[in-house]
């Protein structure tokens, strides 16, 4: 099995108002390290 690891910076437009980030921008993360 081949392994990808991307270093990635959330941003406070990523996350909700208790600073966890909305599970719908884990597709636009995938996204990014594709």
């Amino acid at each position: 099995m081949k392994t990808h690891s991307y270093s990635l910076r959330v941003y406070y437009q990523d996350t909700d108002a208790g600073g966890i980030v909305y599970h719908a921008n884990y597709l636009a993360f995938a996204e990014r390290a594709r």
